[in-house]
């Protein structure tokens, strides 16, 4: 028995394909998401007919736009075939997530954060990599030098993470870099302003 399910719809594009024949197949290719089934949908169909005018399917398809809801009818083939399609409003409920126009059926919510929310992100993985790191380097190098005591070892990996992080030897070390025409790095302490100069 055919199914019927309603879509928001997310992209409509058109594809097209050679048989093995040799023939040049037009395609539309819908995806959103399945309010029916509350996953994503994707699936294609013919363009145009033989004669190489637009299927009605296509037609209907061409005058969506993303976020129109649309019923359509898959015919009870293994393939779940698109049998019909016509545009309808917003089911009552509808909790359709928002997508984004690059997404595919497998992937239909988008992941909204921001780029603030992203900077954070990376930040923290880069501390939380940097703090492995150093906590390494720091035990071999004390191990090195036959220092046990767990304070020391604590304290030169907070010093190898500054470094890591902020090119500092502790995190309250501020230094100052400049690169000069010819690409040399100097590095200098920040130093205090003198408070003798008159203006």
């Amino acid at each position: 028995m055919p199914t019927k399910v309603n879509v928001r719809i997310n992209t409509v594009q058109h594809t097209s394909q050679v048989s093995s024949t040799g023939n040049n197949l037009n395609y539309v290719e819908i995806t959103g998401y399945n309010e029916t089934d509350g996953k994503g949908f994707k699936k294609r169909f013919f363009a145009t007919k033989k004669d190489g005018t637009a299927t009605k399917n296509a037609e209907t398809a061409d005058a969506l736009n993303k976020d129109d809801w649309c019923e359509i009818v898959l015919d009870d083939t293994s393939y779940k075939n698109v049998q019909t399609l016509k545009k309808i409003a917003a089911p009552a409920n509808a909790t359709a997530p928002e997508q984004t126009g690059t997404t595919s059926a497998s992937n239909t919510v988008a992941n909204k954060m921001s780029k603030a929310d992203w900077a954070k992100k990376d930040s923290a993985k880069n501390e939380s990599i940097a703090r492995s790191v150093a906590l390494k380097a720091a035990v071999d190098f004390m191990a090195g030098s036959g220092e046990t005591d767990s304070e020391v070892v604590i304290d030169k990996a907070v010093e190898f993470e500054a470094y890591l992080l902020n090119g500092r030897r502790s995190p309250g070390d501020e230094t100052v870099r400049e690169v000069t025409e010819h690409g040399n790095v100097i590095v200098n302490p920040t130093q205090e302003e003198d408070e003798d100069i008159p203006f």
